[in-house]
């Protein structure tokens, strides 16, 4: 049975507004999870960063129709987040969706395959992240899909309403339930960069990060 719904759960847009206050790797310096694999990069040649809750698409390897479902579907602000099951052929992705998208104020799309169209991305500037570029496309034949359900992307498992930050260093996923708790520690990670920057005009860095600390615990090893 296919399944096509609304995102059933969403974020403060307070919230929101703060990640979009914080660098994704803020993130990475205290978590290890949530990461996408490095093979979905951008298709954009400039910096950007999008924030925005997922709106989710599994879809099989050859047809797409599902993935204007999931744009039609989606907020302003909104995220799409594409797993066409490991295909590396057929992009899902490219010039019409791009515009679609566009005109229901998205903020970013993340496809687990490649786009088509890469030269008309670029220059309509809405930023995707995806594994490549192909001139094979997928097409509209009613195959099996679902829209706004638990998919699996880059080596992540997202669900709809779950936080996005995408930029061009990679796409890192925030859990729904752990949105809240985690903007305080990406703040107070984005605070401590500012002082190592100041301890680093001081001379005094390699004192504050404690590193005679951790060299001696791992000549102890």
């Amino acid at each position: 049975m296919n399944v096509f719904k609304d995102v059933d759960r969403r974020l403060p847009e307070e919230l929101i507004e703060r990640y979009r206050h914080i660098h994704p790797g803020e993130l990475g310096h205290v978590i290890e999870f949530g990461f996408m694999s490095g093979d979905i990069a951008p298709v954009l040649q400039r910096p950007f960063y999008f924030v925005g809750s997922a709106v989710t698409c599994r879809i099989t390897p050859v047809c797409s129709a599902a993935v204007y479902d999931a744009i039609r579907r989606a907020q302003k602000g909104d995220v799409i987040v594409v797993d066409i099951q490991g295909e590396k052929r057929h992009a899902c992705w490219g010039e019409i969706t791009t515009i679609c998208a566009q005109a229901r104020g998205m903020s970013g799309a993340v496809i687990d395959g490649p786009v088509v169209d890469s030269a008309r991305i670029i220059e309509l500037d809405f930023p995707v992240m995806a594994r490549g570029r192909t001139n094979l496309t997928t097409k509209f034949v009613g195959f099996r899909s679902d829209v706004n359900v638990p998919v699996a992307v880059g080596g992540v498992s997202v669900n709809p309403g779950d936080l996005i930050l995408g930029n061009e260093d990679g796409v890192t996923v925030v859990p729904f339930e752990d949105a809240p708790g985690l903007i305080a520690i990406a703040e107070a990670a984005d605070e401590k960069d500012v002082k190592r920057q100041e301890h680093i005009k001081r001379g005094t860095l390699y004192d504050f990060m404690e590193v005679d600390k951790y060299v001696a615990m791992h000549k102890s090893l």
